[in-house]
């Protein structure tokens, strides 16, 4: 990740940011709440971000 306290999380209700080294945390809702996340990959220089979800991948850019 570009910024060294932001974290994120995959959830059965979504992805999750925080953006104080895990103090709170937030819905991402570039990825929907109903959807199972298993796996986060960064793409390219870190601008954007492949969830993988129980329908498949998709490519969010990075909060």
């Amino acid at each position: 990740p570009s910024k060294i306290k932001r974290l994120y999380a995959g959830t059965a209700a979504g992805l999750i940011v925080s953006q104080d080294d895990g103090l709170t945390w937030v819905r991402y809702d570039g990825v929907s709440a109903t959807a199972i996340v298993t796996e986060i990959q960064f793409g390219l220089a870190n601008a954007d971000l492949y969830v993988t979800t129980d329908p498949g991948v998709i490519m969010v850019p990075a909060p």
